[in-house]
């Protein structure tokens, strides 16, 4: 729980930032880096042996672009408005998958192929699953001239965050939790 309330603390303090970089076969996360600087691999040596690190590599850059949006996108709105909270609740996941991310670089020379290989398939699927399913319904649909938010994609975004959070290791009472610690102080 610590760590989920200093990945709060840390969205209130730096607003709307990039935590991954990945140029040229580096990657570079820094994460909510609470009390830690940013891990940096190199991808195309570490593929070698770990091919997940560069479809995980790529996610991670989504993740981050998704992040940053939301980001930009929930700065813009009321407090009032009621897509406001889901949409910061889907930025705390995506920090948190990139914050796992970053755990499980640097770990690469402490754990096995194995293990690594298995933990970064896992990752994959779940944050897939977290643009697939929570961020997609937020995406701006043009030709209808409006943000047009599509209630049964969000309602079952909701469904699939707590999933995803349950993935990684946020536990139900924190979820009501981190709705409140959210909400701007008056």
């Amino acid at each position: 729980m610590e760590s989920l309330k200093s990945i709060v603390g840390w969205i209130r303090a730096h607003r709307c930032e990039r935590l991954v970089k990945y140029q040229a076969w580096k990657l570079q996360i820094s994460g909510a880096s609470v009390g830690a600087g940013p891990v940096k691999a190199d991808v195309a040596k570490v593929s070698t042996r770990l091919e997940e690190i560069v479809p995980a590599s790529m996610l991670a850059t989504a993740l981050d672009d998704s992040q940053y949006l939301l980001c930009t996108t929930a700065a813009s709105m009321a407090n009032s408005n009621p897509m406001k909270d889901d949409i910061q609740n889907a930025r705390v996941a995506i920090i948190l998958g990139i914050t796992q991310l970053r755990v499980l670089v640097a770990s690469l020379d402490r754990r096995t192929v194995k293990e690594l290989r298995k933990e970064l398939k896992r990752w994959i699927i779940y944050m897939n699953r977290l643009l697939k399913d929570v961020v997609r319904p937020f995406v701006y649909r043009p030709h209808a001239g409006i943000p047009r938010y599509r209630i049964a994609s969000i309602q079952r975004g909701r469904k699939s965050l707590r999933q995803i959070m349950r993935y990684q290791g946020v536990k139900e009472q924190w979820l009501k939790e981190l709705e409140q610690w959210l909400k701007p102080s008056s």
